[in-house]
């Protein structure tokens, strides 16, 4: 039979209210008595009801978090950085898999909300939908929110990747390597999202500063299947002076390695390619791929410590932003 807080206390000879002071770590406790209650707790394998444990001290312990699509390398690395980072604060964290879809936003964000937990760590760009901010404020107003790479409402504290700040460095890069004419390429989504925009437009102004020969840089949009970057092999093709490929992101860039090398192209010698991310899997492709440093791990660490600000009710920062970094490989 399992023991309760009333077992507990008879066991350590103390009263009910000592115990759940020791529980809570509230109130004043002698160190004698708190080891005494400590070692009885630790001995029958005591587990508090934490549900009972958040009413008594308003708090559950329990960081809400929010990611688009756990299957991105991004969302996942950055779900994994604030969950390890969490633990060692002494929090454990909810993991939630939004999709694109508005209802299923709203479900999981009330839901996080009800559950009692003590703030939410937004991840990605795309939860800008009108119906979700009216949520997303009144929630914010009574428990502390940080997103990562968005900006929702007023009250909010946002950690952005200035990802201009990174094409800069990569166009800058081809420039001083003597290529003639990167262009960009884009996934083809549903929703297009504040990184998105941003990685577009920073390449457009990377090109206007260091190609300013070129009055019109070309950006473009595939689906991300070999199938559809067959079709960039015959943009290629009919272009011979584009000798260089950012991507929007690494997973985009490690597909078109692959279409490149079945169609003959050389890299980097045909083409240059640069993704966006620095995710492990573009240092095991048949080449290791160049790309911009998104500084996930940086980016997570700060999102937690605004959030761990706003908790203990200190003024924090209402954005800050982080320049990722270019890091040449073998397709540049």
């Amino acid at each position: 039979m399992s023991l309760n807080i009333y077992d507990i206390a008879k066991e350590a000879g103390v009263s009910i209210a000592t115990v759940s002071r020791v529980i809570n770590n509230t109130g004043n406790v002698s160190d004698k008595t708190r080891k005494k209650v400590e070692n009885v707790i630790k001995r029958v394998g005591y587990k508090p009801n934490e549900v009972a444990r958040g009413l008594a001290t308003s708090s559950t312990k329990t960081i809400g978090v929010m990611v688009p699509d756990i299957r991105n390398p991004f969302h996942s690395q950055a779900a994994f950085e604030i969950e390890q980072n969490l633990i060692k604060k002494g929090y454990t964290s909810i993991l939630c898999n939004t999709t694109e879809e508005p209802k299923q936003k709203i479900l999981y964000f009330e839901m996080l909300y009800y559950k009692g937990i003590d703030g939410i760590i937004l991840v990605g760009a795309s939860y800008g939908d009108e119906e979700f901010e009216k949520i997303f404020e009144k929630i914010n107003s009574k428990i502390p929110i940080v997103t990562i790479n968005n900006k929702i409402g007023n009250r909010s504290t946002s950690i952005i990747c200035d990802e201009k700040c990174g094409i800069m460095q990569s166009i800058a890069y081809l420039k001083n390597k003597g290529y003639k004419e990167p262009i960009y390429i884009g996934d083809k989504q549903k929703y297009e999202t504040r990184a998105c925009i941003s990685k577009r437009n920073g390449f457009i102004e990377a090109m206007n500063k260091y190609y300013s020969n070129i009055k019109n840089p070309l950006c473009f949009k595939f689906k991300e299947d070999e199938k559809d970057y067959v079709n960039i092999v015959k943009l290629l093709n009919a272009n011979k002076n584009i000798d260089a490929i950012q991507f929007e992101k690494d997973t985009c860039a490690i597909k078109f390695l692959k279409v490149a090398e079945k169609n003959r192209l050389k890299v980097p010698q045909d083409i240059a390619i640069i993704g966006f991310d620095n995710i492990d899997v573009t240092n095991y492709s048949s080449k290791a791929i160049s790309t911009i440093d998104h500084k996930t791990k940086k980016i997570c660490n700060l999102a937690i410590d605004q959030l761990m600000k706003r908790l203990s009710g200190e003024q924090v920062e209402k954005e800050i932003m982080v320049c990722p970094k270019f890091i040449p490989k073998e397709t540049t």
